[in-house]
């Protein structure tokens, strides 16, 4: 019998497998084609889980029964990182974002014995989990598995949404068309979320199918919205990132300020006058010295340079060491980073270190030595 709902469902998983492929071919670095393919081929297996289970061939499928769950665990953390690429707070990837990753693993933890249990006790905890009840061990622990899956997707999009608050006006949708689509994406995926969850907790057993039916039809709809928007709007990442660097910079302090003057200034400060050798160089001192408050000051090199203060002023120091370490291979290093601002050796060299992955000794002899077989 035809059935309009399995055929969206399929429709969502060739969505899912054709933005796989595309990210994998779209002109972004490693690290977000990696990303963004994951994002889609996760969503993908797990629209196919569900397919499985609404044609009623769970049983044809034992092997490969729940096996999605870890991979539909770790679709928040992905969608969270993909979302900061378009506001562009996530320019490199950092080891922080692993731990997003961790309810993933120990949903892993769960499921690779599951995996090896008979045909026949799957076969029961399957029985359990259709009708939405949850007595055995496995069926409790897919079935609490599937609701934390749903409150962590729904939780990260809340957050995001905080986050791009500022987004979400009529000014800004309608110089951007494609913040508005965002916004209505990301709003139908939390009331989606958010009704089928209570479906699934208030109505107990009644509604269970239908609830993840509408769920995984709800993704298969926002996928193909998705996927059209993308067509229309091609370069649509980049709109957004210019939208919230546009929102950001109307709603700053900066906005009256004349920013081209401030950069002259600092150049002149830290390029000729070499203010960052004043050890005891602070924000409120180099504000002063720029004729600006300390909060603009902040947000200027926040908004403007995306760096703080320590990393602005040590990123001078450090230069002028490199040419210090190599131009007076006599001096010593701790005489160096003294002249150079640095309060001690150990400030020194942990700064020296995030730059070059190494002691300002061994920069010093590895520039030296290459140089000597240069000549």
């Amino acid at each position: 019998m035809f059935d309009i709902f399995l055929l969206i469902i399929f429709s969502g998983i060739v969505i899912s497998f054709i933005g796989f492929a595309g990210a994998l071919v779209d002109d972004l670095s490693f690290w977000e084609k990696t990303r963004i393919s994951l994002l889609f081929l996760f969503i993908g297996m797990v629209q196919f889980s569900y397919y499985i289970w609404f044609l009623g061939q769970d049983y044809s499928f034992l092997s490969i029964h729940s096996t999605h769950l870890p991979f539909a665990c770790s679709i928040s953390p992905l969608l969270y990182i993909f979302l900061q690429i378009i506001i562009r707070t996530n320019k490199t990837l950092s080891w922080k974002y692993i731990l997003h990753f961790i309810p993933a693993i120990f949903v892993l933890a769960v499921i690779i014995p599951y995996i090896y249990l008979p045909d026949d006790q799957k076969k029961l905890i399957i029985d359990e989990l259709n009708v939405g009840k949850s007595n055995l061990k496995f069926a409790f622990l897919i079935q609490l598995i599937r609701y934390f899956i749903f409150t962590q997707i729904l939780c990260y999009l809340v957050h995001f949404v905080i986050k791009t608050r500022s987004l979400v006006n009529f000014r800004s949708f309608r110089r951007e068309e494609i913040t508005l689509h965002l916004f209505i994406i990301i709003l139908l995926c939390i009331i989606t979320l958010f009704i089928s969850m209570c479906v699934m907790i208030f109505f107990e057993n009644r509604f269970f199918v239908v609830s993840h039916k509408t769920i995984s039809v709800s993704i298969s709809l926002l996928l193909l919205y998705l996927h059209l928007l993308t067509r229309k709007h091609p370069h649509g990442i980049l709109q957004v990132q210019k939208e919230f660097e546009n929102i950001k910079y109307e709603n700053s302090n900066l906005k009256n300020v004349n920013l081209e003057e401030i950069r002259i200034k600092l150049d002149e400060l830290l390029e000729s006058k070499k203010i960052y050798k004043d050890n005891e160089i602070s924000m409120d001192k180099l504000s002063n010295l720029l004729g600006i408050g300390g909060h603009k000051l902040s947000q200027y090199l926040n908004e403007i340079l995306k760096t703080n203060f320590y990393d602005f002023i040590n990123r001078y120091r450090i230069i002028e060491s490199e040419r210090l370490l190599l131009g007076e291979p006599n001096r010593t290093v701790l005489s160096i980073g003294l002249e150079i601002g640095f309060s001690s050796q150990s400030t020194f060299y942990a700064a020296f270190k995030r730059k070059w992955k190494m002691s300002p000794n061994a920069f010093r002899k590895k520039f030296l030595k290459s140089k000597t077989k240069s000549i």
